[in-house]
């Protein structure tokens, strides 16, 4: 994971690849993202920078330490592989150096879209942390860690559609916002430089089980082949059981109370493969029934479909809760709350197909026909 190949470049304004590291004084041209993201390789640097920044705030970005400090960190552009050429003019002849970052010169798409997240930018939720752990329950995110001034977040997303990476970072930014996570703008273009940061195990997350995103513009045709949800990340895990013999329902969530375990839980897949691709939030609303008392009815409800897989389902659904909502992010939470609902019997499966109908989340005839075709 992460062995693709990116750019390297000096700064931000560097548009030739000209990065030189002062102590080996080698010319570094492309590296893979593993080695510019998960290595200890900038650590002094980043450590220098976060301590000034502590110590003096948002006005050490303009001392002369932290400058020269910075200028050690050589910047990536995560999301290509550009075009190179020989440059004699470099120290080292024979070097081969990026001629630009214009997309025109783009050699290779890594299937990688760089977000970041600046605190400044995010001033209504009170918890930053909690943004960091909204997102790590996202499932097309794979990366996130500090910034190299430690007050801000990167991340990196896996994208399903690479030719369309600005029309997916536009449906990624608008579904962000409607959680109320503000990404930086400037992200939707492919050659943009990130700083090398680093950081340890305990702010570190990687998701090795990463689902690309699929999300695109309504303006936009989606490609083909579309990404299948079931196969790549559940991945068969659910027993195979008796099936159904009847005809399948035309409409509605279907007459549940009379199908087998097995069909009940892959309607409730496929609810949550939809729930998925709409980004919404089941459990919002101002009633009674909703927000927190909502997320946890889903919970039961889903301890019923499935007393071992209806925990994954509950986490997906939860992903879309907002930012700044006291649920559905802390994964001690899940726990605590999944192993009480064995004492609960008053909530049955009935109610997450119930809160799926109130939120426009139906399933389709074509929903039916896969869902009853191997019964």
């Amino acid at each position: 994971m992460f062995e693709e190949i990116c750019s390297i470049y000096r700064d931000a304004k560097d548009a030739l690849g000209r990065y030189v590291d002062m102590e080996t004084g080698e010319c570094i041209t492309q590296m893979s993202i593993r080695e510019f993201c998960l290595t200890d390789r900038w650590k002094p640097y980043v450590e220098k920078l976060r301590a000034m920044r502590q110590q003096y705030g948002s006005k050490a970005k303009k001392m002369p330490e932290y400058i020269e400090t910075k200028k050690m960190l050589p910047g990536a552009t995560l999301s290509g592989l550009f075009a190179t050429y020989e440059d004699d003019s470099l120290t080292h002849p024979g070097q081969r150096v990026m001629v630009s970052r214009r997309e025109s010169h783009l050699q290779q798409h890594t299937g990688w879209l760089a977000i970041d997240i600046d605190l400044q930018d995010n001033e209504g939720i009170a918890d930053f942390e909690n943004i960091r752990r909204v997102l790590a329950f996202r499932p097309e995110v794979a990366l996130l860690m500090r910034s190299c001034s430690g007050t801000g977040l990167f991340g990196l997303v896996r994208l399903a559609y690479p030719e369309h990476h600005k029309e997916q970072f536009k449906a990624l930014l608008h579904e962000y916002a409607a959680m109320g996570i503000m990404l930086d703008g400037s992200c939707g273009n492919i050659g943009r430089v990130r700083f090398a940061s680093w950081d340890d195990s305990a702010h570190i997350y990687i998701n090795e089980r990463v689902i690309p995103y699929t999300k695109l513009p309504d303006n936009v045709p989606t490609p083909m082949p579309v990404m299948n949800y079931a196969n790549t990340y559940f991945s068969g895990s659910h027993p195979t059981g008796v099936g159904y013999g009847g005809n399948y329902p035309h409409s509605g969530q279907g007459t549940y109370r009379r199908d087998t375990p097995e069909i009940i839980y892959r309607k409730a897949l496929r609810l949550v493969e939809k729930i998925e691709a709409q980004g919404i939030d089941i459990c919002a609303g101002k009633d009674a029934n909703s927000g927190y008392l909502g997320w946890v009815k889903c919970g039961m409800s889903l301890y019923h479909v499935d007393r071992t897989a209806g925990y994954d389902l509950w986490r997906r659904v939860s992903r879309f809760r907002p930012a700044d909502s006291t649920c559905g992010h802390n994964e001690m939470d899940f726990r605590k709350r999944w192993n009480q609902f064995a004492n609960y019997n008053k909530i049955s499966e009935a109610t997450f197909f119930d809160y799926c109908k109130r939120s426009g989340i139906f399933l389709t005839r074509e929903d039916w026909k896969e869902i009853y075709q191997n019964t």
